[in-house]
């Protein structure tokens, strides 16, 4: 019976809603087009905040990132700066809240590696487990080495 509780709040935790609005793979040009923000925003009513991607000609990711205040001018900035050749489609996440976001880039740019993203970011209080495995994994071998 206790069990069944704790799987029924597991559940509830998944479901929550980190993703409030998407919009996959489309032309950069839209980001040119003033209407396109003027409907983001009045659809959205609230800080625009997520993440976002760039994709090259060939449809890889390029570069991932973060807005922590509108999505849609910080995706219309790339248009300008030192990005702004290198990416023809874009896709935005319009999250909830800042609370997990930083921490899912972080991910998302170690999984993936960009071209265009210079830094992979850290990961906050995470151990390396190779060094450990390496230094077990010898002992274990030396262990198993014959006797002479």
């Amino acid at each position: 019976m206790h069990n069944e509780k704790k799987e029924r709040r597991w559940k509830k935790r998944i479901k929550a809603k980190l993703v409030l609005y998407h919009f996959e793979k489309r032309k950069r040009e839209l980001l040119k087009d003033d209407r396109f923000l003027e409907i983001v925003e009045e659809e959205v009513k609230f800080p625009m905040i997520g993440v976002y991607g760039l994709y090259d000609e060939k449809g890889n990711l390029y570069y991932l990132g973060i807005a922590r205040k509108n999505i849609i001018k910080r995706l219309q900035h790339h248009l300008k700066d030192r990005h702004k050749n290198k990416w023809k489609t874009f896709s935005m996440y319009i999250c909830k809240s800042l609370k997990h976001i930083s921490a899912l880039e972080t991910l998302f740019l170690r999984l993936s590696r960009p071209k265009g993203n210079k830094l992979a970011g850290r990961l906050k209080g995470s151990k390396n487990l190779e060094p450990i495995l390496k230094k077990r994994l010898e002992m274990a071998r030396e262990l198993l080495k014959p006797v002479r």
